[in-house]
């Protein structure tokens, strides 16, 4: 979901009480939610992307689900999809418990299936790098 206002996504959130939710905000945006949604419940993880990482970092450290700030694309997707990966596999464990092994399974390949997104992501990031530096190179001459 997208949402344009803080009352927005402040409605939504106290209205979506069983849904487990990651939050994506901006740095502006996210002085505002924050503080009205940090102690939900149902609030996972909150991620700030943002152009100024340094000053969002102070005002976000008092909130215990902020996860981390991000200013690169990159580095957000990673580190949502590890702990996306990660509560997959929790709920797996849970429905194995249970005696529901094939919703388990479905958890665990979803886990799996993120995992190697990263992968996959971290091997292109290297790529992009050796282009840049290529780059580089080429505008010095």
């Amino acid at each position: 979901m997208y949402f344009d206002s803080a009352e927005e996504v402040t409605h939504v959130l106290h209205e979506e009480p069983k849904r487990i939710v990651f939050l994506i905000t901006s740095g502006g945006l996210g002085r505002e939610v924050v503080p009205k949604v940090n102690e939900l419940v149902h609030i996972s993880r909150i991620y700030i992307f943002c152009v100024n990482v340094d000053a969002n970092k102070e005002w976000s450290k008092q909130y215990n689900k902020v996860q981390e700030v991000f200013n690169l694309e990159d580095d957000l997707y990673k580190q949502l999809a590890d702990d996306l990966a990660r509560v997959y596999v929790q709920q797996a464990n849970s429905c194995v418990k249970d005696d529901n092994r094939g919703i388990g399974r479905l958890l665990y390949n979803d886990a799996r299936q993120l995992l190697i997104n990263i992968l996959r992501l971290q091997d292109n990031h290297h790529r992009v790098q050796e282009i840049d530096e290529q780059l580089t190179l080429m505008d010095a001459i």
